[in-house]
């Protein structure tokens, strides 16, 4: 129910994908690619934002929580999302080529992960929580 609210909600994934991708496969992205969907069927993904990600700048930020490998050519991509399908990610990145080695969400809307452990938690109130997701608020007090 949180995420079928009147507008998108904006997922962000940093990829690490086996190969390298050029500026022209990120447009690719971004305009959308056909993965595959229930039933044999083809699914178009929504536009979305993509970018190849320096993730030696980033090191330091998620120190701990991404290992970089010491062979191997491979990209950091970030992908900001607006649909969660099945394993769209995964399903995106496959179909122009690459696999995904690696798949970290960092944000949703304006929750930011950072270098948190997994199974950690944010706590927040009730009303930051709502603003940062762009959602109305109404106090459960008075639901």
């Amino acid at each position: 129910l949180l995420f079928q609210g009147s507008g998108p909600h904006v997922r962000t994934y940093l990829v690490m994908v086996k190969g390298k991708v050029e500026p022209e496969t990120c447009l690719q992205w971004e305009r959308g690619v056909h993965i595959s969907a229930k039933g044999g069927t083809t699914y178009l993904t929504q536009p979305c934002k993509a970018s190849i990600f320096n993730m030696d700048k980033a090191a330091t930020f998620y120190e701990g929580l991404i290992q970089i490998p010491q062979y191997g050519t491979y990209t950091w991509i970030e992908l900001s999302l607006t649909e969660g399908k099945y394993h769209q990610v995964r399903k995106m990145v496959a179909t122009l080529g690459h696999k995904c080695l690696r798949l970290i969400r960092v944000s949703i809307e304006d929750i930011k992960l950072g270098n948190q452990a997994p199974g950690k938690i944010i706590e927040m109130n009730e009303q930051d929580f709502f603003a940062k997701l762009k959602l109305p608020y109404t106090p459960a007090s008075t639901k």
